[in-house]
């Protein structure tokens, strides 16, 4: 299994209760902030990885007609992304099998999703496997050891995620042969980071 055991089904749980949309919602900032830092442009090839319902990828669409694509855990939330999202390809997939050929994007984004991939490093592998030569990524998350204000989270679901530092999680991309390897802060909310 490539996402934490149980993920898909409590995605599912919370699509069918309309969570999936507050959290899209509660995550926009953040997700506009990681596009920024893509600079995308029309030729762009991305990929949103934990797509959920897909306002990422709208908010890519909305910046600039470019090709997307989006996996999930949650076959609820692949459904509710297709509603939004015509002409994207979006598959329930697993994170550490891609179902795209070797080279097929220019940029893969992820939003709060890589605390919930079982092995984060054969993850990152396959990113790089369909990410073309000097392709990009964005990697954000609020859940990290360095916010403290977020480690309840852990508590409050039931299923298991990774909680590390941001310098940790720049090793594990490194391990899977990233090597122009960074991280920053990005203030998206008044409370935190």
């Amino acid at each position: 299994m490539s996402w934490s055991e149980g993920a898909g089904a409590l995605f599912d749980e919370w699509a069918a209760a309309g969570r999936g949309e507050r959290m899209a919602s509660g995550h926009e900032r953040l997700a506009g902030a990681t596009l920024d830092a893509l600079e995308l442009d029309g030729a762009a090839r991305l990929l949103d990885l934990g797509c959920g319902v897909g306002r990422a990828l709208e908010l890519a669409r909305e910046r600039c007609p470019c090709a997307l694509a989006g996996i999930d855990a949650s076959a609820a939330m692949i459904e509710r992304a297709r509603a939004r999202l015509p002409g994207a390809e979006l598959q329930q997939a697993s994170v550490d099998r891609l179902p795209f050929p070797d080279g097929a994007f220019s940029h893969v984004l992820s939003v709060e999703a890589i605390y919930y991939f079982e092995d984060p490093v054969a993850a990152f592998r396959e990113v790089a496997r369909v990410l073309e030569p000097g392709g990009a990524v964005a990697l954000a998350l609020e859940l990290y050891e360095e916010n403290p204000g977020t480690h309840v989270w852990r508590e409050q679901l039931s299923i298991p995620v990774h909680l590390l530092s941001a310098e940790a999680w720049c090793d594990r991309l490194r391990e899977a042969g990233f090597v122009e390897v960074g991280h920053e802060r990005v203030r998206c909310h008044d409370d935190k980071t």
